[in-house]
């Protein structure tokens, strides 16, 4: 049997996981209460009303966890935009 087969292996995750995917457009609320972190975000919508696009922003997941929970997601969030961002010298990424 391989890790993938097992579902108590740590980050064995597939795409019959039950895991949701969440796509957001933007950070609606953040803040702390009492040790606990919690943070909003929000997906925009798009509706036609006669010859006018209209957009509307939607809250979709509430993320609420601790600290270091949140210190751990802040410092995964930063290298993951770091390896998207390009190089300041316009040069190549290793």
């Amino acid at each position: 049997m391989s890790d993938n087969d097992n579902p108590e292996t740590p980050g064995a995750l597939g795409a019959s996981s039950a895991v949701p995917l969440v796509f957001i457009d933007e950070v609606i609320s953040a803040g702390h209460y009492n040790g606990i972190v919690h943070v909003t975000m929000g997906q925009l919508s798009f509706t036609v009303s006669g010859d006018m696009l209209k957009n509307s922003l939607h809250p979709v997941v509430s993320l609420r966890m601790n600290l270091q929970a949140a210190k751990g997601l802040r410092d995964t969030l930063d290298k993951s935009i770091l390896l998207a961002e390009p190089p300041a010298d316009g040069g190549q990424k290793n």
